[in-house]
């Protein structure tokens, strides 16, 4: 026999608390919206921000700090970064990565972005810099964030990273994560 309680009043409890909570989400679903509805300051469309700060999404790279970036780049294991392109218009970062260990010898394609913003009057600026690696039939991916500056007059990028690999001998162990220094 069902384990549900079939009584002749009504439809089984399960069926109830299905129906409950249905009710439940349209009411608060109702009420976000009136709520919304009633307080139109807070709904800034794309296009209010743009017009009262410039297209946002537009923020072309400095040719000088596209200079100082393009080019190779190599980390405490001699891994080499090869900044070939960076598009001036959007940030865009292609090129190449080739690592040491793992895949002697061969390069893998990379992609990645460069933004940044004016510098204020007080405390730090950086570049902002981000990449990743696919590593082909390996099966990983590998991404990298972090920032470019000079230090000591030396050009460094340092950038946290990621490791996301397909196969290990343990279920926790699939992602790693460490932090490079690269430097011209």
């Amino acid at each position: 026999m069902d384990q549900l309680n079939h009584s002749s009043k009504g439809p089984p409890i399960a069926q109830k608390t299905r129906s409950d909570m249905k009710l439940k989400r349209a009411i608060l679903s109702a009420s976000i919206l009136l709520w919304t509805l009633a307080h139109p300051a807070h709904l800034v469309t794309a296009q209010e921000t743009a017009a009262a700060t410039g297209d946002i999404t537009k923020n072309p790279v400095d040719p000088i700090i596209i200079k100082e970036l393009v080019g190779d780049w190599k980390n405490e294991l001699n891994s080499t970064l090869s900044i070939k392109r960076i598009d001036p218009n959007s940030g865009l970062i292609t090129g190449s990565y080739a690592s040491p260990s793992g895949t002697p010898g061969q390069a893998f394609p990379l992609t990645g972005w460069v933004n940044t913003a004016p510098a204020t009057t007080k405390g730090d600026h950086v570049v902002v810099v981000s990449f990743s690696v696919r590593w082909g039939k390996i099966g990983s991916v590998t991404a990298w964030n972090g920032f470019y500056r000079l230090q000591s007059n030396t050009p460094t990028i340092i950038g946290q990273w990621h490791l996301a690999r397909p196969n290990t001998d343990f279920p926790w162990d699939h992602i790693l994560t460490g932090q490079d220094r690269f430097t011209k």
